[in-house]
């Protein structure tokens, strides 16, 4: 009996060791194979890291890098802020776990880099999109996907020029905004609140019925999933880009919120395509005169349809994309721009004084807008104070010279 159990246990310790040499073997050989590549990888590595060091910068924590100091993404725009003031408004190093970013605050390298061919490639963080948005205005990458994007965005981009804009659904616009005023009205000499609360689902109400040809606020005043989770989603977006080991959408599923996020982004995949079928089973070809008052999604049916140069799954991406930009840019804008109005009397008495001047009524249209010039002026520099793209990533593919300094 004792000599069978030794049979076995010898068995079982040659299979093992059988098995340690077989997975030696594997892996001498895909290190034979890929040698050269790995070696490349190490070359660059090197200097990659040689040239981090040469650059001012927070300190570093191992594996991890400074993707502590962003873990609050809510912060994130305020805490790199204030290490550029650290650094004294120069270029820096910022590692996100083993990712080397560049952070560079000098509007005149800002400038050379968004101009250079060598840097036309958004960073490969804009992926983290990935599957809510795949190829789309936002993140759109490569040679093929550069192609398409420029075709797009010459397909999509004047049919969201501010004035054709205003001009096409004036009385959507003044309709809303009175429903927005009025709702305003309730907190009248009630003290401070706060206006995102209000502006959220007017700025998403007006934004989705543009594009899609339906409000995001029902009749009986609730709001569509859609606005809700798309910001939900955005936001775990922005949480995963500043967490480094959560890259790997595989890893990121297996979490409460990366689960949460998958749904999402199901369910709004299915209320863009719900749309999008309709669309197509009601089509009817339209006249030149008739595509200027359409909503961006049956214009783009309409090209597809008589074209064939886009697919149910591109309009998908794009009607997500470009809901997402007018959105989350009109929305902080608006709220900035009452919260700035309130702050200083004197430019909102010129605001209103400048309104009663040019509105006739209490309705406005698009040469009325173009007449409020002081408007105009405090919008702009609310913009500037709080620009809407504060952060522009960039992929150098070669070395491009920023004031005095090389940067590949």
């Amino acid at each position: 009996m004792m000599s069978w159990l030794q049979s076995v246990s010898l068995i079982q310790d040659n299979f093992f060791t059988l098995g340690f040499f077989v997975v030696v073997l594997i892996i001498l050989r895909g290190f034979l194979r890929y040698r050269e590549d790995i070696q490349q990888f190490l070359e660059d590595r090197g200097k990659l890291v040689k040239f981090a060091a040469t650059l001012p910068g927070p300190k570093t924590l191992p594996l991890i890098g400074n993707a502590l100091a962003i873990r609050d993404t809510e912060k994130a725009i305020l805490t790199l802020s204030k290490m550029s003031r650290d650094m004294n408004g120069e270029t820096f190093r910022f590692w996100l776990g083993p990712f080397l970013k560049i952070v560079v605050p000098n509007p005149r390298d800002i400038q050379i880099i968004i101009s250079s061919s060598k840097a036309a490639h958004k960073d490969d963080v804009y992926k983290l999109m990935e599957p809510g948005v795949v190829g789309g205005l936002i993140n759109a990458n490569g040679d093929y996907s550069m192609t398409k994007f420029l075709a797009h965005k010459k397909l999509i981009q004047p049919m969201l020029n501010g004035g054709l804009v205003m001009d096409r659904f004036a009385k959507l616009f003044n309709f809303k905004s009175r429903g927005l005023v009025k709702r305003l009205e309730e907190k009248v000499d009630t003290g401070e609140f706060d206006v995102i609360e209000f502006i959220t689902s007017f700025i998403g109400d007006i934004t989705l019925e543009t594009l899609v040809g339906r409000p995001a606020i029902l009749e009986n005043g609730e709001v569509m999933p859609f606005l809700t989770e798309t910001q939900t989603a955005l936001h775990a977006t922005i949480y995963r880009m500043a967490r480094p080991w959560l890259y790997p959408y595989s890893l990121f599923c297996i979490t409460k919120k990366g689960r949460e996020y998958s749904e999402i982004i199901k369910r709004a995949h299915e209320f863009i395509d719900d749309n999008v079928s309709q669309a197509v089973d009601n089509y009817k070809p339209a006249k030149t005169e008739d595509i200027i008052n359409m909503p961006l999604l049956h214009f783009l049916v309409d090209h597809m349809m008589k074209t064939q140069e886009l697919t149910p799954v591109e309009i998908r991406y794009e009607l997500i994309t470009v809901f997402i930009a007018i959105f989350e840019t009109l929305e902080g804008i608006s709220c900035l721009l009452i919260l700035m109005i309130a702050m200083h009397p004197e430019a909102q008495r010129k605001i209103r004084k400048e309104i009663l001047q040019v509105m006739r009524n209490e309705t406005i249209n698009e040469p009325e807008t173009k007449r409020l010039n002081y408007l105009d002026l405090v919008i702009r520099e609310t913009i500037r104070l709080f620009p809407v793209g504060p952060v522009l990533p960039r992929k150098t593919t070669d070395e491009i010279k920023l004031s005095n300094l090389y940067f590949s």
